[in-house]
């Protein structure tokens, strides 16, 4: 028998000075289970591991940071400083205007070791085009203008500027003393100049993906983050505990560098490699975007800001169309008359991604080549969903084989639902094996909300948070 536990979030009293405003969006950051609301005057309130499933406000409610409004766009970074810790830091990120809208004002947040609250972040950086105001915060040489966006990921954020049109990636490496240290080092590793509208942007297991007209482009992001080579001459080793490199040593596990390994996942809010177990750590130390070290060798190489354009084939970029034949149903093919945007990009794995545009319609996203220097390969497939969904919000679980997302109709219903899981091929050559194969969606719930539902996000494969007209309730299946 398949039960529903609700309840409705109970703020405290107070919880923002302007109790007249109302909250527009949530953002989730699911291993903490920190909350961050963002109200109707741009301004934050974010909430470490808030009280979900309880039916009166609770005294021991976690205090609150209040981050003033102008915010455009915020995001969730999680930090790892070493590949010998699994639970991280969590880092808070929020862009807004500055000097008029002429640059990008970046504002840093950080849960403390003890997760009871958020502190502002000590920040150093050294690049162009950046700088610190430990006033303010960092300062982007990058035109405001109507529209930015962030999306965060494990070490690494990208920034994106309409105006501007380019999308700037960073890497953040924690740096002092993990326990009681809120210090964020920012590194400013690549900048694509964007060609062609984007409608989304995500960073999801080591991919950069963007949504675009008819389709998604994808970017691995170990090249994005890993930086141009200079060579520089030979310089004498030191023992490793006194290196003093610019950008510090960020070790590495199984060779690859833990800044750029987003290959990290929820299930069960436990970090795992993408096999589902934990990371081994092994490699050598590296210095990202600063100085570089292999191993047993005494050659050190200057890495530069890598620079390429949205449309270029540089690093195994990849567009996978949604106008693809194989792709769609025969029923959908009008639907593509005109371009068709993507509006929300989720992970259910490492390889497969779920897709919402713009008319409602899902996709799946197969990739099944990454293999590092090559392109990448995938297969994009038309999903037949019998509402036209609005709101897409998925966590991915590699613990199950058949993985659950939530589909809402921008009105009063959100439906679970479930996908069966599918083995990934390992190149084109048996890409047709894909084609043989059903994927199977079947719906499990539906909830009805009496409010009209604004946002979605998801607790856990059986729980979500549904924000209705300024009231966030929470919902868990079992």
């Amino acid at each position: 028998m398949v039960t529903t536990q609700a309840c409705k979030l109970n703020l405290p009293l107070h919880a923002h000075p302007s109790s007249s405003l109302e909250i527009r969006s949530l953002l989730f950051e699911p291993i903490s289970q920190s909350l961050a609301l963002m109200y109707s005057d741009s301004s934050f309130l974010l909430l470490p591991s808030p009280p979900l499933f309880t039916s009166s406000p609770s005294p021991s409610f976690p205090p609150q940071t209040l981050i003033p409004s102008p915010s455009s766009s915020a995001c969730f970074v999680r930090l790892h400083g070493s590949p010998n810790s699994t639970d991280g830091r969590v880092l808070f990120v929020v862009a807004g205007p500055h000097n008029g809208g002429s640059s990008v004002l970046l504002r840093f947040w950080i849960l403390r070791k003890n997760q009871a609250s958020f502190a502002k972040a000590e920040l150093s950086c050294n690049r162009s085009g950046i700088s610190c105001d430990h006033r303010l915060g960092v300062v982007v040489d990058l035109s405001h203008g109507l529209s930015i966006k962030l999306a965060g990921s494990v070490n690494v954020f990208a920034l994106h500027s309409v105006s501007a049109r380019k999308i700037f990636v960073f890497a953040a490496k924690m740096v002092g003393d993990e326990d009681d240290g809120v210090g964020v080092r920012l590194v400013k590793c690549a900048i694509i100049d964007c060609t062609l509208p984007i409608c989304s942007m995500t960073i999801l297991f080591g991919f950069l993906l963007l949504g675009e007209d008819n389709g998604v482009r994808v970017f691995p992001l170990r090249p994005l983050v890993k930086g141009r080579v200079n060579r520089q001459q030979e310089l004498k080793r030191r023992p490793e505990r006194k290196m003093n490199l610019p950008n510090g040593s960020i070790p590495t596990i199984n060779g690859i560098n833990d800044l750029y390994s987003t290959e990290t996942v929820y299930s069960k809010h436990l970090v795992s490699g993408n096999d589902g177990k934990s990371a081994k750590q092994e490699g050598t130390a590296v210095s990202t975007n600063g100085f570089t070290k292999a191993e047993g060798h005494h050659e050190y190489a200057k890495l530069r800001t890598v620079k390429l354009r949205q449309d270029s084939r540089e690093c195994g970029t990849c567009f996978m169309s949604f106008k693809d034949p194989e792709s769609q149903s025969s029923k959908s093919t009008t639907l593509f008359s005109m371009p068709v945007k993507a509006a929300y990009i989720h992970a259910l794995s490492p390889n497969k991604f779920l897709i919402l545009d713009m008319v409602g319609e899902l996709h799946l996203l197969w990739l099944y080549n990454r293999v590092s220097g090559s392109e990448i390969k995938g297969h994009m497939r038309h999903l037949n969903l019998s509402m036209k969904a609005q709101m897409l919000a998925v966590i991915p679980d590699i613990s199950m084989r058949t993985q659950t997302f939530w589909v809402s109709d921008g009105f009063h219903s959100v439906h679970t639902m479930s996908i069966s899981d599918m083995d990934i091929p390992a190149n084109e050559d048996v890409k047709n094996d894909i084609e043989e194969k059903q994927v199977q969606i079947s719906a499990i719930q539906a909830i009805f909300a009496s409010e009209k539902i604004q946002d979605i996000v998801p607790l856990a494969a059986n729980a979500i948070l549904i924000l209705g007209q300024g009231n966030i309730y929470a919902y868990a299946i079992s």
